[in-house]
């Protein structure tokens, strides 16, 4: 199992946020095939607040809006940080798990339904995008493109040329320290 973390960048949406804050009164948890848990954090001046919501029995064919059991005041300045823990002992043999937009692949996504609507604003998102320390400990020195909505081809070395980055990352022997390093990178560095 692994856990990953997606912050609301407080900074983006500042300037389109209403000033008495907004009232969440309904969400839908989003993942895909190897989604198990999911839930939302909340955060004031450094001091959690209870969660928004939480499934630690998340389940990919039972998607629902949920109303929140109470409705929550999310002020200007506010961070959401939606967390999700992942598996894929689904895979036979268990494979690496990749960001996309593929049902095979995994994304961590929260919908939260609010009042007062903010204008000029249809979505707000954030991924970890800082994989450039992983390139070298996968032996890859160049990609066709920098992650992205695809699975880039790798360029060199000339023995991974002509592969994707997929093959690479589930070919490689992920040690528990790796893991565990990769998890801290997402959950604690900036997105």
């Amino acid at each position: 199992m692994a856990i990953w973390v997606v912050r609301v960048s407080v900074k983006s949406i500042r300037s389109k946020f209403p000033e008495g804050g907004i009232t969440a009164f309904n969400i839908l948890l989003h993942s895909h095939l190897s989604g198990r848990k999911m839930k939302l954090r909340h955060f004031r001046d450094g001091k959690e607040l209870p969660w928004i919501a939480t499934d630690d029995h998340y389940d990919f064919n039972y998607q629902q809006n949920r109303l929140l059991l109470e409705n929550r005041q999310i002020l200007r300045g506010d961070q959401r940080i939606a967390e999700c823990t992942d598996s894929s002992t689904h895979v036979n043999p268990p494979a690496g798990i990749l960001g996309g937009i593929r049902t095979t692949d995994e994304m961590c996504d929260t919908y939260l339904m609010y009042y007062p609507r903010m204008k000029n604003l249809d979505i707000c998102a954030s991924a970890f995008q800082n994989f450039a320390w992983l390139l070298p400990t996968l032996g890859i020195q160049a990609l066709d493109s920098y992650f992205g909505p695809n699975d880039p081809t790798i360029l060199s070395p000339v023995s991974l040329a002509g592969k994707k980055f997929s093959e690479v990352v589930n070919a490689f022997n992920w040690t528990p320290e790796l893991k565990m390093g990769f998890q801290n990178r997402t959950r604690f560095s900036d997105q």
